[in-house]
């Protein structure tokens, strides 16, 4: 799943909270369970902060990485 498609899912809910108090949504061919409306934005946005989180763990990994190859380079070339 990406951001989009939860972003894409919080715009269905809300146009489709207008029509009517119970809605379902389907989520990686799943429908979620019946509940009220705004519960399910509360559902959907959780996964949007999952997701935001993951992309800073991510950054954080990838740059703890990156400085971790290049002492390493460093070291072995003997330039500091």
């Amino acid at each position: 799943m990406s951001k989009a498609h939860y972003e894409a899912e919080i715009k269905n809910s809300q146009e489709v909270q207008k029509a009517k108090d119970l809605c379902s949504i389907t989520v990686g061919g799943k429908e979620i369970p019946n509940m009220p409306p705004e519960m399910q934005l509360k559902v959907l946005h959780s996964a949007l902060f999952t997701f935001d989180l993951i992309e800073s763990v991510l950054a954080r990994v990838e740059e703890l990485i990156e400085i971790k190859t290049k002492s390493t380079s460093e070291e072995n070339t003997g330039i500091k």
